[in-house]
């Protein structure tokens, strides 16, 4: 797995929507999800997994679920540990003994199955990611939010980092709407270098909806929401975003909306060559050559 693959989560948009009237809440929803969402592309085999399960056994830190099933497997003779050596041989950890019980459970018991997954790859999401935190709460949290996803939700992706940063620490309002405008553009913008929007489409991704219609009331009548449909604040914002995030905004006067993209995969010069290649006046004008040419060649012949 590249480096780069686990730098980032990814999360359904609708999650900005609590993080300007509760920024921890947002984020830590952002953090959980983006760990479960994670853990899922996780390999693993068999051993690895029941080997992970009897560690946590021995010391502890298994889910509820996890807990609950392998308790009750003890109870009922099921399972019995090696208590002398932990499943330790020497300084390895390879518990032959109890991987000899499990085994076969693990193969005809699905929900010790999924849950023993369920534990490895969480357990091993956190490892690779440098996190610690408790598992039981990430997965709950997460598998709520991943059953209220709506319909084709956007799904973005933001460096881990960042989120960290905005969560334990102190940030301004502006701070906060250029964290979830650079959210917002890089949600429009998915897979392409640039892409030509406008600022309402912007303003509605920056407050966790996917398109202006689906905006409630409610929202459009604070204080905040109201303040940034204004010119001077959405200027600013964007204008902020070139300078500090390493966003290109690109538009003329002829123009209705403008154009967004990344600075690290396109530049100013490739959108305005784009664009004057795409307006009707220049497709018109080589329609014209076109027909120029057509007609020399048949007067020449």
């Amino acid at each position: 797995m590249q480096d780069t693959e686990f730098k980032y989560f990814q999360f359904p948009l609708f999650l900005l929507q609590d993080l300007m009237h509760n920024k921890t809440k947002a984020l830590n929803n952002i953090i959980r999800f983006g760990i479960y969402r994670f853990s899922k592309t996780i390999a693993y085999n068999e051993k690895q997994v029941i080997d992970q399960v009897i560690y946590g056994i021995h010391r502890g830190g298994l889910t509820s679920e996890l807990k609950r099933i392998t308790d009750n497997y003890q109870e009922s003779d099921k399972l019995s540990l090696d208590e002398d050596y932990n499943g330790f041989q020497g300084a390895n950890f390879d518990p032959e003994y109890e991987n000899e019980q499990l085994s076969p459970l693990f193969n005809s018991e699905q929900d010790f199955q999924e849950y023993a997954i369920q534990y490895y790859q969480i357990k091993q999401a956190y490892k690779t990611l440098g996190i610690e935190g408790n598992y039981d709460n990430c997965i709950d949290n997460a598998q709520e939010i991943e059953n209220s996803i709506p319909e084709r939700e956007p799904m973005p992706m933001v460096n881990k980092g960042l989120v960290f940063d905005f969560r334990d620490n102190d940030k301004t309002e502006f701070e906060l709407m250029q964290f979830a405008c650079y959210i917002a553009l890089n949600s429009i913008l998915g897979t392409k270098h640039f892409t030509k929007t406008n600022y309402d489409f912007i303003l509605c991704r920056t407050f966790g909806y996917s398109k202006p219609d689906l905006i409630p009331n409610e929202l459009k009548a604070t204080p905040i929401f109201d303040k940034y449909t204004k010119r001077h604040h959405r200027e600013k914002l964007l204008n902020q975003l070139e300078l500090s995030w390493n966003i290109l905004k690109y538009s003329t006067t002829a123009m209705r909306g403008f154009y967004i993209g990344k600075a690290n995969k396109t530049n100013y010069q490739t959108i305005a060559e784009y664009d004057y290649k795409n307006r009707k006046s220049y497709k018109i004008e080589q329609l014209k050559q076109l027909k120029k040419v057509a007609y020399m060649n048949a007067k020449n012949k």
